[in-house]
């Protein structure tokens, strides 16, 4: 999935997209799931349930455990 949004980030949407179908396809040709389903496995497997908040003690930074709403957690799984 980083590779679909570091192509995204640098403009290239329509390689992305065309990447995306031909895996979506290999994965329909190979496997006998939905290949949609296998993509939403593998984001559910990937999602955070926490997030390392950067908080400046005595000079240093120090990452400090927070829990995030749903929502930001496909966020951070898409990215």
């Amino acid at each position: 999935m980083f590779f679909f949004g570091s192509l995204l980030f640098r403009g290239k949407k329509i390689l992305a997209f065309n990447t995306f179908l031909q895996i979506k396809n290999g994965l329909k040709r190979k496997e006998k799931f939905d290949p949609f389903l296998v993509f939403l496995v593998a984001m559910m497997k990937i999602t955070p349930s926490l997030v390392l908040l950067p908080i400046r003690k005595s000079g240093a930074l120090h990452g400090v455990p927070f829990p995030i709403s749903q929502r930001k957690q496909i966020t951070f799984a898409v990215k």
